[in-house]
């Protein structure tokens, strides 16, 4: 069993260009690899800052103009069944 900590989210939105960039702290590289998997269509990609900091960034609107709501609902449900793998 997996226990996720999400350790830090941040949302950086501009009205100009009505986008979207979310930045989601995590405490191992698997969970980081599953989350960026679960969050390929808003281009995502991830950083390792430390040992044991991984942080996964995501833009909305994702490749197909999925909007910002699509890109929180995604996260949300991605934590909530991370923790049962």
């Amino acid at each position: 069993m997996t226990h996720t900590t999400l350790m830090q989210t941040h949302v950086a939105a501009s009205d100009r260009d009505e986008t979207a960039t979310i930045e989601v702290g995590l405490e191992s590289r698997r969970d980081a690899l599953s989350l960026m998997d679960a969050l390929s269509p808003f281009h995502s990609f991830m950083v390792q800052h430390t040992r044991e900091r991984w942080v996964v960034h995501a833009h909305a609107p994702g490749c197909h103009g999925e909007p910002l709501e699509d890109l929180v609902a995604t996260i949300d449900h991605w934590s909530g069944g991370s923790e049962a793998s």
